[in-house]
């Protein structure tokens, strides 16, 4: 009986540790999928950098689900660590490593698309200015 209970133990750490490391995999693709769909146009006319921040703007409340996600892992690989040692412990430190740093990649990213579009929008309320001036 309880050479049975250590089994399920055993297998539950072993569950539990290939849970987390799908959730790694899933959430680095989700943020690889969300980085790639950040576009490179910044509009030629006010109207559509105004559209292009709409877009933008929905684009980072899509951003907040995956940011719980992110979150959810470094809490799970959180609890995982006083489980394990050695080897584990350093795969469990390198994924969950690997989740924060891609987020803040992203983040970086989709930070610095906000400040180009604003920069475009401002570029064209100038441009719209020295039109009326003329």
């Amino acid at each position: 009986l309880e050479l049975i209970e250590t089994r399920i133990q055993l297998l539950k750490a072993a569950w539990d540790l290939h849970k987390f490391l799908c959730d790694c995999q899933d959430v680095l693709d989700r943020i690889a999928e969300k980085a790639g769909a950040i576009p490179e146009d910044v509009g030629r006319d006010a109207k559509a950098v105004a559209v292009l921040q709409r877009k933008h703007a929905a684009y980072e409340s899509e951003l907040t689900r995956l940011g719980q996600q992110v979150e959810e892992v470094v809490d799970f690989a959180n609890t995982l660590l006083p489980s394990y040692a050695g080897d584990k412990e350093s795969i469990i430190c390198d994924h969950r490593d690997e989740v924060v740093q891609a987020w803040r990649q992203l983040q970086y990213a989709a930070e610095q698309r906000k400040v180009h579009l604003l920069d475009a929008s401002d570029v064209h309320k100038f441009f719209a200015m020295v039109r009326e001036l003329q």
